[in-house]
C-alpha cells in the first residue's frame, strides 16, 4: 500500500471521497474551483482543501504524479 492510500484509509469516509473526487478532477485537468498554487523553485503544485495539502506535478506526457498528500505542517513543503 502506498503512502497516498494509507493516508486516505485513515480519513473519515466523507473526506476520503472528497480527496478522491479532487484527484479525479486533477487527472482530468479540470481546475475550476480548486485552490492550486505553484510551489516556488520546484516543478510541483499544491492544492489546498481544508487542512490537507496535495503536492503534485504533471510529467512530460501529461500524467498526474502525486508527491504527497498530508495534513499541513512545517514539513509539508520540505524536501520537494
Amino acid at each position: 500500500m502506498d503512502k497516498v492510500e494509507k493516508f486516505l484509509k485513515n480519513l473519515p469516509k466523507k473526506q476520503q471521497q472528497k480527496i478522491r473526487d479532487i484527484l479525479h478532477f486533477l487527472q482530468a485537468k479540470e481546475f475550476d474551483g480548486l485552490h492550486i498554487i505553484k510551489v516556488a523553485d520546484t516543478p510541483y503544485y499544491r492544492l489546498r482543501t481544508e487542512k490537507i495539502r496535495i503536492i503534485f506535478r504533471y510529467d512530460e506526457s501529461g500524467g498526474l504524479r502525486l508527491k504527497r498528500i498530508q495534513f499541513r505542517s512545517e514539513k509539508t513543503y520540505k524536501n520537494l
